[in-house]
């Protein structure tokens, strides 16, 4: 018969560390962590450039009804529909577009140079 001996010069295994035993789970938290962090940071961008594309298509629109005979009966219907519309109030230039709205409204003819000129800013972020 033969005897199966254990090798003495062969080195044991140790322990595993405390490290080593957390590592896996620190690595997971880390890791939802970053992903949770560069999803809300996403959103937001995404938020932001369809403000962006929103704020132009309002500004445009107004633009086209102020080249009316009568703009002052379209730019009430156009801000009755579009004061529901809550991205409507997250526009980054809201005073202008009220004041050039108010004005319109009121039967003045409102300066459009500072509506064209944030239209075009627009247009080259867009």
């Amino acid at each position: 018969m033969m005897l199966i001996t254990q090798n003495s010069t062969c080195p044991q295994i140790p322990e595993p560390s405390f490290f080593t035993q957390i590592f896996p789970i620190v690595t997971l938290i880390i890791g939802a962590v970053l992903t949770f962090i560069v999803d809300v940071i996403l959103n937001k961008l995404k938020e932001n450039k369809e403000i962006r594309r929103y704020e132009y298509v309002v500004i445009d629109d107004i633009l086209d009804i102020i080249k009316e005979e009568n703009p002052t009966d379209s730019m009430v219907d156009y801000y009755n529909s579009q004061k529901k519309d809550p991205r409507f109030v997250k526009i980054k230039n809201y005073k202008e577009v009220i004041e050039f709205i108010q004005k319109t409204i009121r039967g003045e003819i409102p300066d459009q140079s500072n509506l064209i000129e944030i239209h075009k800013k627009l247009s080259r972020k867009i």
